[in-house]
């Protein structure tokens, strides 16, 4: 018996060992895992920072090209105020024309008037010349 309880000793032994050998290889590569994957965490967390900046740059004064698109839609707007300016004037002196228009009316038809009674006049005078 001593003989078969010192065999079942050394394959015990033997499986114990196995097994300490592959949580040892187990705890190294779990290990290795984690160690990569902080990695790949460090390796996020640094482009989140550079995207979050980035982010605040443009949240806080734009790009360039919209830059220079802002600017060119204020002068479009400043340009479309100017005209709107001189269209509400023009608007202005339209509506203040027809009392100007018929008081050129009127005065052309007083000028009318003041022929008539000319011509009248001269036939007057030329009939009694002829007399």
């Amino acid at each position: 018996m001593n003989d078969v309880t010192q065999k079942a000793r050394s394959v015990a032994a033997i499986v114990e060992s196995v097994i300490l050998a592959m949580s040892v290889g187990l705890m190294l590569w779990l290990a290795n895992v984690v160690i990569a994957h902080g990695n790949v965490l460090s390796a996020h967390s640094t482009q989140i920072e550079i995207n979050t900046s980035r982010l605040t740059v443009l949240e806080t004064s734009g790009t360039p090209g919209l830059r220079a698109h802002e600017t060119e839609d204020n002068t479009r707007i400043g340009a479309h105020a100017e005209r709107i300016v001189k269209l509400e004037n023009a608007l202005l002196v339209l509506q203040a024309t027809p009392g100007t228009l018929q008081g050129l009316i009127i005065e052309i038809r007083g000028l009318r008037e003041g022929q008539a009674r000319i011509e009248k006049s001269l036939e007057m005078h030329m009939e009694k010349t002829q007399k």
